[in-house]
């Protein structure tokens, strides 16, 4: 009953709180003897400063953000100023206060009042209040119990004594280092913490009080995070360090536990566990499984050979294995060799290695995070298998640990990787793998076969290329590969086998349905092919080389690229969309389960019936579909597919999860997690959720970015085809757009600013706003375009100027960010940007951001930063079709990184064929997770079926047979909900393009369709995806076409003059009818371009980047277009 009185009172607070403070209020500063100060103001409407020295009132313009105001007095005095106004933020820092009273201004929500000489601060009027700052005061008590839903306080460096915050149960961050809390002080307030579950986690500071040596096991019991200062890694008792001038190496007599090297500026250790923790697991004759003791490990070391050794035997000594690592210059060898002591044959079952590789440490703290953590990325591939170790911010040197001849890889299960199998392997039946398990032989002793073998090596590398010499060095082989190992169908791609090794053969897993042709040998090493599939699925192709020796390139052929976007785009609207006016969520896109070839819903939730019950309604799964939905249907119009996005906002999200312009407060506000029906009515939200009640669920910033793709598309549609769009007008749905973006930057900050960070947040998706920007501009809504780009601006300066590691997203090491970083950096580049001073104000770490010098070169550095950044998270080196180009688990960032290392590639960088192959690579990939097919393949690889025929999977199980975070277990393949997948579909429309280039490895190449060659120009033949650019790239020039609408001819061949100086392009129309297309031509490296449409001249302009506009009138079945260079 207490309980229930309890939560009714907090319940009368939050409903009270829940609706927005619009108060007059009146704050009074008394200032000691300052001669100038600067004040941060943010609000509603206007404020009135009276600076207390007789000059007029000022009358000054409030922002959501908290804006500097500045005011020079003619002489140091003591003055009382007086602030009147719908105050929401107050930044009053560095002003010898002696005095502050904020009790009238009840609307108040951040207060930062650091470095005065504030002796008491009175804040239990203030009950909005969520940021607080008074640090560096002279602060002996501090009352915050009548502000309940207090976020972050920060009380550094005052004179307190004790703190209690029983009442603040919504804290998240609490900064108390430096002030006088002794033992029994810092414990109290341990006990007082709250105990609720926060976004992202809770944190303590409390380095420098009396008490820092308190028992911290009191918060963390209540799920806190406890910081002191760094602390180095823990070493585990009786260490040793052995090293040369290139590897520091730690072990205990129970094996490696560090792996550092010694010119690594950051000494990070490589490892997490222990290295010499081989598993092997051997049967005597026909006897049962057993596994070697390692508590009867031996371990030797020998500094002057420079070896350890660490040796285990099996019961009654009957096998031995002996583990050696020796350092050899710059690599460091690891042999292990297995002996049969006894007079029976022994079967080893498996052998396999660890490699526990420090993937994240630090609690909240990025600096050790991107300094000392790595990304594992594994090529298990047979003779040619090896693992590379990347920091996470993508710094060198890098680690690669390769086979040596004789020693292979053929299985994982992620934490090993096993050189023998057949124990575990075949004992997994359910799931699939790609190579065979296989199991050693040991012979009696004394007999041939008594022994056996295998070697590693381990390398350091300064960059890439380094690495992919030393495999090659090491007689394994370097694979390259354009345009990516997901193939569309008959598309024709080429491979190069570099190694000093002989290729003995290439096996097609289906010989009859592939074609492979040798083109011949560049250089000395490298040996170039050709393959084509015509059987849809995974295709292996097994490498023989090296007499006996083999690895593997895994193949995916998927239908054209073109196909499986319509496919997708018709399945959702045909086969994902609920439909029924007596539902709350009519109109939703629902998460389909191919496996059991259904779709969840509300009603329906399968597995999301709890914690992750936001799958079926809100958050990315839902939110992410109709987005990808608008933005094909800008390139392939189709009247079902755009009245279905059309339903879909009028009775979905427009009034349901999307507050209408109409709406006070909070217009175009969008409701979060579990749904828009629960959060809309707060008596059934107080029955879903005890947490985050004082606000309206609309901050999670990912929404408001989705939408805005979602209403950008939606005003191409409406512009390009008016007779299409029935629900909104163009100018209708650029508002929308415009206004969910501004959105963007504010509520997420509003309600829950201490958890969303918008500017500094990469958010999938948020690049459209440059589109809305310019297109502002040009529709000449020019304030609207100001304040938007403000706020971008803010955005793009944070992450070039602010931030070390600015590689955050939901989480503080989030591939998510990824896209935003590198198009964050393009626009810096891309825009000149003007110097700044108090841009804008971090009400989490409590400072100014100022900007006196704003540089391209800055930006351009920074977009070179987070390109070596985001490569840690992505597959680079390891070539199989699930890998190459994604990250780890093949998501919606698969694609969507990629999109940005290709722009990157093509656009900026010196060497852009690298980064062409892995940014196309990445794009094709995802493909091959869309569960399409023919009648002939019964309409699906993954799961067949016509019923099936456009599902995708979320993400790929790249395990025989595994579980995921969603709850399932899955075999090996795409996972069997679509869940956020359509994420990465959103990347389709802005990313396809087909490419001519002129790749030192592979010559005159394409990517996105097919190419014949004639002795004076090349026919190529797009098959992208969309069909609306063309690109040409060689060591001269970049040229880059693209249209606003209509297509290239999928039938007719865009024909390029080997010289350079001409394009023949067929232009088909899209609609059948008469309308002007849009051509934007990319020139860099040639003169100026002309442009004839049937042989009849079009002028051209020049838009901000410098490009060439062509305006082309268009009717019938199209035009041929024909563009020539000066």
């Amino acid at each position: 009953m207490k309980r229930l009185f309890f939560l009714l009172f907090i319940l009368t607070i939050v409903i009270s709180a829940s609706v927005p403070v619009i108060a007059t209020g009146q704050i009074t500063l008394h200032s000691q003897a300052a001669d100038h100060v600067m004040i941060g103001l943010s609000g509603s409407d206007k404020a009135t400063i009276d600076w207390g020295d007789g000059s007029p009132v000022e009358t000054l313009p409030l922002k959501f953000s908290i804006t500097a105001f500045k005011h020079t007095y003619s002489n140091a005095a003591q003055r009382t100023i007086t602030i009147n106004g719908n105050i929401r933020g107050l930044v009053c820092t560095d002003m010898q206060l002696t005095g502050l009273d904020v009790s009238k201004s009840t609307g108040l929500s951040i207060l930062d009042c650091s470095r005065n000489k504030l002796t008491t601060i009175d804040v239990n009027n203030n009950l909005a209040l969520r940021h607080l700052t008074c640090t560096d005061n002279q602060l002996t008590n501090l009352d915050v119990s009548k502000i309940t839903w207090l976020a972050l306080i920060r009380c550094s460096n005052n004179q307190l004594t004790s703190l209690d915050l029983s009442k603040n149960i919504g804290l998240k961050y609490i900064y108390c280092d430096n002030n006088k809390l002794n033992t029994t002080g810092m414990e109290n307030f341990f006990r007082s913490l709250h105990t609720n579950v926060i976004n992202g986690g809770k944190a303590i500071w409390i380095a420098n009080n009396p008490g820092s040596n308190a028992n911290t096991g009191i918060a963390r019991e209540r799920g806190w995070t406890i910081t002191q200062q760094a602390q180095a890694q823990a070493q585990p008792q009786e260490a040793q360090v052995m090293e040369n001038s290139y590897w520091k190496v730690g072990y205990t007599t129970h094996g490696i536990h560090a792996l550092e090297g010694v010119k690594d500026n950051y000494h990070a250790n490589l490892l997490n566990g222990n290295l010499a923790g081989t598993l092997l697991a051997y049967k005597v004759k026909d006897g049962v499984w057993l596994k070697l003791n390692p508590n009867k490990r031996e371990m030797k070391a020998d500094e002057n050979a420079g070896t350890i050794s660490f040796r285990d035997v099996g019961i009654g000594n009957t096998i031995e294995m002996t583990q050696t690592f020796k350092f050899e210059g710059e690599m460091l060898r690891w042999n292990i060799d297995i002996v049969n002591n006894s007079k029976f044959p022994i079967e080893i079952g498996d052998l396999a290695i660890p490699f526990p590789v420090r993937s994240r440490i630090g609690g909240l703290d990025p600096t050790p995070i991107f300094q000392q953590s790595f990304s594992r990325h594994a090529f298990v591939s047979g003779d040619a298998s090896f693992l590379y170790f990347t920091r996470i911010n993508g710094e060198a040197p890098f680690y690669l640990m390769t086979v040596e001849p004789g020693t292979k890889l053929e299985y994982t299960d992620n934490s090993l990787m096993y050189i023998y199998s057949g124990k575990t392997g075949t004992a997994e039946t359910r799931g699939t793998w790609r190579q065979e398990h296989t199991r050693g032989w040991l012979q009696p002793k004394g007999a041939n076969g008594d022994k056996m073998s295998f070697g590693f090596t381990l390398h350091i590398a300064d960059s890439y290329p380094e690495m992919k010499e030393k495999i090659v060095a090491n007689r394994s082989i370097d694979i390259d590969v354009l345009p990516g190992m997901t193939l569309p169908i008959m598309q024709k791609a080429k491979f190069s086998l570099k190694t000093v090794c002989n290729i003995d053969s290439i096996r097609a897993e289906f010989p009859e349905k592939t074609v492979i042709k040798y083109l011949g040998k560049k250089g000395t090493d490298t040996h170039i092919y050709e393959v084509a599939f015509n059987k849809l699925g995974e295709n292996l192709l097994t490498v023989h080389f090296d007499g006996g020796r083999k690895t593997y390139l895994e193949f995916f052929s998927c239908e054209s690229p073109e196909t499986i976007t319509k496919k997708r785009s018709s399945f959702l609207v045909n086969s994902q969309q609920f439909r029924d006016p007596t539902k709350w969520y009519d109109g939703l896109y629902g998460v389909y389960d191919m496996k059991n070839g259904q779709l969840r819903g509300p009603d329906n939730p399968d597995i999301y019936d709890e914690s992750l019950t936001y799958f079926l309604a809100s958050d990315d799964p839902a939110l992410g579909k109709a987005p990808f939905l608008a933005s094909k249907n800008v390139v392939f119009p189709n009247d079902e597919e755009i009245a279905s996005i059309e339903y879909h906002i009028k009775n979905f999200i427009w009034g349901g999860l999307q507050r209408t312009d109409k709406e006070t407060p909070y217009p175009y506000g969008i409701y979060g997690t579990p749904n828009w029906f629960i959060n809309r009515d707060h008596d059934l939200r107080i029955t879903y959720t005890e947490q985050k009640l004082v606000n309206p669920r609309m901050w999670r910033s990912f929404d408001y970015a989705h939408l805005a793709m979602l209403y950008w598309h939606m005003y191409q549609i409406a512009t390009l085809y008016p007779e299409k769009s029935k629900f909104m007008t163009a100018d209708q749905y650029l508002e929308m757009a415009y206004r969910t973006a501004v959105a963007f930057f504010v509520y997420p900050v509003e309600f829950l600013g201490e958890y969303y960070e918008p500017y500094k947040w990469g958010c999938y998706n948020e690049l459209v706003m440059v589109d809305i920007i310019n297109e502002l501009e040009i529709r000449g809504f020019s304030d609207k375009a100001a304040e938007l780009r403000f706020d971008w601006e803010k955005k793009s300066k944070y992450f070039i100027y602010d931030d070390p590691f600015p590689y955050s997203s939901e989480y503080i090491t989030d591939r998510t960010a990824f896209e935003s970083t590198y198009f964050l950096a393009k626009y810096g580049v891309m825009h000149p940007m003007k110097p700044d001073e108090n841009l804008w104000y971090d009400q989490n770490k409590a400072k100014w951001y100022s900007h006196p010098t704003v540089t391209k070169d800055k930006a351009r550095d920074f977009m070179e930063r987070q390109h070596i950044a985001g490569l840690s998270y992505r597959g680079y080196l390891a070539k199989q079709w699930y890998r190459l180009g994604g990250d780890a688990s093949f998501s919606y960032m698969a694609r969507m990184g990629a999109s940005a290392i290709l722009d990157y590639g093509y656009r900026f960088s010196d060497n852009p064929y690298e980064w062409i192959r892995l940014g196309y690579a990445g794009y094709l990939g995802p493909y091959g997770m869309v569960n399409t097919g023919t009648a002939e393949s019964n309409w699906g690889y993954w799961y067949p079926g016509k019923e099936k025929d456009g599902a995708i999977g979320q993400a790929f199980t790249s395990v025989k047979f595994g579980s995921n975070w969603i709850l399932t277990e899955e075999s090996r393949g795409p996972w069997r909900y679509c869940g956020e997948a359509d994420l990465g579909m959103c990347a389709i429309t802005r990313t396809a393009a087909t490419m001519l280039v002129d790749d030192p490895i592979f010559g005159w190449s394409v990517f996105g369709g097919n190419m014949t060659e004639e002795q004076k120009q090349f026919a190529v033949y797009p098959d992208d995806g969309a069909r609306i650019r063309f690109r040409i790239v060689n060591d001269k020039i970049r040229i880059g076409l693209e249209l606003n609408r209509d297509n290239w001819s999928a039938t007719q061949p865009i024909v390029v003059n080997k010289n350079m100086k001409s394009v023949e392009l067929k232009l088909e129309n899209g609609t059948g009818n008469k309308h002007t297309t849009r051509l934007t031509v990319e020139a860099k490296g040639t003169g100026s371009p002309r442009l004839t449409a049937d042989n009849k001249t079009i002028h051209s302009k020049q838009d901000r980047y410098g490009n060439y506009v062509f305006e082309i009138p268009v009717e019938g079945e199209g035009c041929t277009l024909k563009v020539t260079w000066r």
